[in-house]
Parts: C-alpha cells; structure tokens; sequence
C-alpha cells in the first residue's frame, strides 16, 4: 500500500473515530441530564416518578456519571485534533498516532464510542505509526 493511502486510510480511521467519541459522549450527556427529570412533568415535587434506572444506579452515576462523561469528551477532541494534526503535520505522525491510542483507549471508560470509534482510533492510531 502507498504511504498516501496509508496517510489517508490513519486519517479516515481516526477521524471517524474521534467523532463517533464526541456522538456518543454526546448521546450519554443528553441521558445523564434527561435521567434528572422526573417521568410526568405535571407532578408535584413530592410525587415525582423518577426513571427505573434513575432510582437503581442513581448512587453509581451520581458519583462517576459526569467523570465519565468528561473523560469520554476529552478523549473524543483529542481524537479528532490528533486525527487533524495527521494531514497538516506529517513529520510527527508517531507521536499523533501514539496520541490517538492513548485516548482511544481511555474512551473505553465512556464506552469507547459504541466501542466501534475505540477499534477505529486504535487502527488509525496503528497505521500512522506504521507510516513513519
């Protein structure tokens, strides 16, 4: 395969990752604050009915929901600046796709992008290194 196609190929799949990432650090932060609102809007604050899974992990994700969250979202624009910084920078495509592994690998905290953006960052991530 052809240095460009590899440069092309580590660009797409780390791209695609990043934004798979940031999609569903995204989707989790819309359930995590629809989560706080109670069921029927039209109750009294002392009959609220939460959601199921409100009341069950309510002590879980009271705690680590918003870390998750965070950690999800930051390795989601670093994804995507590292694959970016592939096109306008290829002298350092190790370290960029050291980068995108690294924070690939620790959005699985944040469920990794429907777990298809982490595999997607790690071979983006494999093949700018490769192309060195």
């Amino acid at each position: 395969m052809s240095e460009s196609k590899k440069a092309n190929l580590a660009f797409a799949f780390s791209l695609t990752s990043g934004l798979l990432i940031l999609l569903n650090s995204l989707i989790f932060f819309i359930m995590q604050v629809l989560s706080m609102f109670p069921t029927y809007p039209n109750e009294t604050p002392e009959t609220y009915h939460w959601h199921m899974m409100a009341e069950m992990m309510s002590y879980f994700w009271g705690k680590w929901a918003w870390f998750f969250l965070a950690v999800g979202a930051t390795s989601g624009i670093m994804v995507l600046v590292s694959s970016l910084m592939l096109r306008s920078r290829q002298k350092e495509n190790l370290l960029l796709g050291v980068l995108i592994i690294v924070f690939s690998s620790l959005s699985i905290f944040s469920m990794g992008g429907f777990f298809l953006g982490f595999i997607f960052g790690v071979l983006g991530g494999v093949l700018a290194i490769i192309e060195t």
